[in-house]
C-alpha cells in the first residue's frame, strides 16, 4: 500500500492482468472506508485514476509478467518523494491480499 499527498496516479496495464486495489481513508470523503478492486489488463482494458491520499496497491493475477504504466501528475522528487507507505497486511486497511479460491 502507498499513497501520495499531492500526486494523482493514472494506472493502465498494457500486458498481463493485475488486480489494483484502492482504499479511501480520507477523513471528509463521501467514500471514506470504501475498498475498490479493479481487474485490468489484456482482458479488461481500463485506466484507473487514483486521487491523492487514496491508498493503493496492485499485484499480478496472471501467469505472465505484468506491465503496469503509471502517468502521475507530479514529477518525482528524489530529495523529498511524495510517497507514504503502509504494510501490505496492515490492520488499518480492511483488505486481505491472500488468494481466495472459490
Amino acid at each position: 500500500w502507498h499513497y501520495h499527498t499531492k500526486q494523482t496516479d493514472h494506472f493502465c496495464v498494457v500486458k498481463g492482468m493485475a488486480k489494483v486495489v484502492l482504499y479511501d481513508g480520507r477523513k471528509n470523503s463521501p467514500t471514506k472506508g470504501i475498498v475498490n478492486e479493479f481487474f485490468i489488463g489484456d482482458l479488461n482494458r481500463s485506466l484507473i485514476v487514483i486521487p491523492n491520499l487514496v491508498m493503493h496497491g496492485y499485484k499480478n493475477i496472471g501467469t505472465e509478467e505484468v506491465f503496469l504504466l503509471n502517468f502521475p501528475t507530479e514529477v518525482y522528487n528524489y530529495k523529498n518523494p511524495d510517497e507514504l507507505r503502509e504494510p501490505a497486511h496492515s490492520k488499518k486497511i480492511p483488505y486481505d491480499w491472500t488468494r481466495q479460491d472459490g
